[in-house]
């Protein structure tokens, strides 16, 4: 678990603990010492996410996220967020057995999860990796825009090495993000995620813009943000609800382009 001061680091240690973890470093968790460099023998898929082309009815899906604790589902009955609620609908629409498996930890960011990521792939053997930061973390961290950017491309690229289908899921939106002092460097670093995962340049890869998704609704609707706010940081039941069901429609809208229907 990462918790806000759980790991202090120098910009130098992080860079070398990515680069260490790039390079397919092993740990006592991965007692073959295989790297996801070398995993897509052993990975759920080494085309897709599933099989293209075929019934989805009798397949699981193993998706597998990474965030903080927006993505954890912070003031969510059981943790029971968004990233959880999206799948349940993705799940029960197209008639496809998701086993949702969330990694999100509150206070986590990106440099924090690197020397854990490539142990992640190996014991989870997830078919989708669903990248989901809420950024306000490292916002907070003031995480260097370059560095953030190479770990979001490094997360992507393993990702994708192992077998895995990656989805860039942008925040939900929060007070900070919506009429806070956070707005703007959101948006830089909303960016920088989107950036990095497009350096990739991979048909795996596929974003979904909830931030704005939510944004327009909320302003097409006439609606406030206050009612599904829980504190300037984070959504409440009501708001975990909501960016559940439109992140649900994106993922739905997009539903054969990314290989979930025939």
């Amino acid at each position: 678990m990462w918790g806000a001061g759980a790991v202090v680091c120098s910009a130098a240690l992080i860079v070398t603990l990515i680069s260490h973890v790039s390079r397919g470093a092993t740990t006592s968790s991965n007692p073959t010492g295989q790297s996801v460099r070398h995993a897509r023998e052993t990975s759920p898929s080494t085309t897709s996410a599933f099989t293209k082309g075929k019934s989805t009815s009798s397949q699981t899906l193993t998706v597998m996220a990474i965030g903080g604790s927006s993505a954890q589902g912070y003031d969510a009955p059981k943790l029971d967020g968004y990233l959880t609620r999206a799948m349940q609908t993705v799940s029960s629409k197209l008639n496809l057995h998701i086993n949702f498996v969330n990694k999100a930890v509150s206070g986590g960011i990106p440099t924090m999860l690197a020397p854990q990521y490539d142990p992640l792939l190996y014991q989870v053997k997830p078919n989708v990796v669903l990248i989901a930061w809420g950024l306000l973390n490292d916002i907070a961290r003031k995480t260097p825009q370059a560095m953030f950017e190479r770990v979001i491309k490094d997360e992507v690229s393993m990702a994708v090495a192992y077998g895995a289908d990656v989805w860039i899921v942008t925040p939900p939106v929060t007070p900070a993000t919506y009429v806070g002092h956070d707005v703007k460097l959101e948006q830089v670093y909303t960016n920088l995620e989107v950036a990095g995962a497009r350096e990739v340049h991979s048909s795996h890869v596929h974003v979904f813009d909830l931030l704005s998704a939510m944004k327009s609704y909320l302003k097409v609707h006439h609606l406030s943000y206050k009612p599904y706010a829980s504190n300037n940081w984070h959504m409440n039941l009501a708001g975990h609800i909501l960016a559940g069901q439109i992140l649900a429609n994106e993922i739905l809208t997009k539903s054969k382009a990314i290989g979930l229907v025939a």
